[in-house]
């Protein structure tokens, strides 16, 4: 009894009534309320675009390229520049340059050609006739200046098959040269050598005139069949070489 006291002095609450209008809000609020959580929520979730960055590297090729067109612009200008001064200045730099060496080159000492007054003087004479041809050479022996010995070699060679009086010219030729040895065996200062092959023959005269006595010679001239010497002891070499040069001769000293 006295638990069915309490419970009755317990306040029990009011209920509000609720109109149809209110109850209507209500649940279009309750309604409502999640769909705007939902776009929150979507909004929220929505990943912010990251923006696009442009390549760092995009204009660094540009601007190379432009530093390199203008240093090669600006190295053709002073290549020009320097060719155009080297051009208009050429004159001085060469009269520069010439000068230099004029200042700094030794002079080559000039040595004084000494005149040959002793050797040999070396005369050579070629004539062809026909199919042969023969070359003399005399070279003069010469001290201070004065003639002291000769060698003449007489030389002639067959350069095709000899006919008529050519085909007997070498053995002609040995003959004489044979007859000259034999005559000058006994005088002292004059010899004579001869060698024959098959298209050619040698003469050989041999001439000391500081031993030769000419007299001899003279006395037997026609033993020797124009092989007589032409020049004398001491005769000056100088004029030995203009007269073998007006002869036909070319000389030189050896």
């Amino acid at each position: 009894m006295n638990e069915e006291k309490k419970n009755e002095n317990k306040e029990v609450p009011q209920q509000v009534p609720v109109t149809p209008q209110q109850n209507g809000a209500q649940v279009k609020a309750e309604a409502v309320q999640p769909v705007k959580q939902q776009t929150s929520t979507n909004v929220l979730s929505t990943p912010t675009p990251t923006p696009v960055q442009a390549p760092q590297n995009s204009v660094a090729p540009t601007t190379e390229k432009k530093k390199e067109s203008n240093f090669k612009y600006i190295m053709t200008g002073v290549l020009f520049v320097v060719l155009f001064a080297i051009i208009f200045f050429l004159p001085e730099i060469s009269e520069a340059i010439h000068q230099f060496q004029n200042n700094h080159q030794e002079a080559a000492p000039v040595v004084p050609q000494e005149e040959k007054t002793s050797g040999t003087l070396q005369c050579t004479l070629s004539k062809a006739t026909g199919v042969h041809e023969t070359t003399a050479t005399i070279r003069f022996t010469f001290v201070d200046k004065k003639l002291k010995s000769t060698i003449t070699e007489t030389l002639t060679a067959m350069n095709g098959d000899p006919v008529g009086e050519e085909a007997f010219l070498l053995g002609n030729q040995q003959a004489s040269c044979e007859h000259l040895k034999e005559v000058t065996q006994d005088i002292i200062g004059f010899t004579a050598e001869c060698t024959q092959e098959e298209k050619e023959q040698m003469t050989t005269e041999s001439i000391d005139y500081e031993k030769l006595d000419q007299t001899v010679i003279h006395e037997n001239i026609a033993e020797f069949e124009g092989h007589v010497p032409e020049f004398q002891l001491d005769q000056n070499i100088d004029d030995i070489k203009s007269v073998m040069q007006s002869s036909g001769y070319s000389c030189e000293l050896r």
